[in-house]
């Protein structure tokens, strides 16, 4: 009995390591296309209106309290 539950207990370990390996590689390739489009993207172009309203929803966040 004690040798079957070490073999489930290994098994799971090395499911967990490798999911955690999957997910790794997942997330870097994740990472490098957003590198990737991000590169493509145009600056961005802020007006002097987007400004204002922005400093307008923080005066307003401060009194609210959020």
């Amino acid at each position: 009995m004690s040798t079957s539950i070490s073999t489930i207990t290994l098994i799971i370990s090395m499911a967990a390591i490798s999911g955690l390996a999957v997910s790794e590689i997942a997330n870097k390739r994740i990472i490098l296309n957003f590198k990737q489009l991000s590169l493509n993207l145009p600056p961005v172009q802020t007006t002097n209106k987007q400004l204002n309203d922005l400093s307008t929803l923080q005066r307003e966040n401060k009194t609210t309290g959020m």
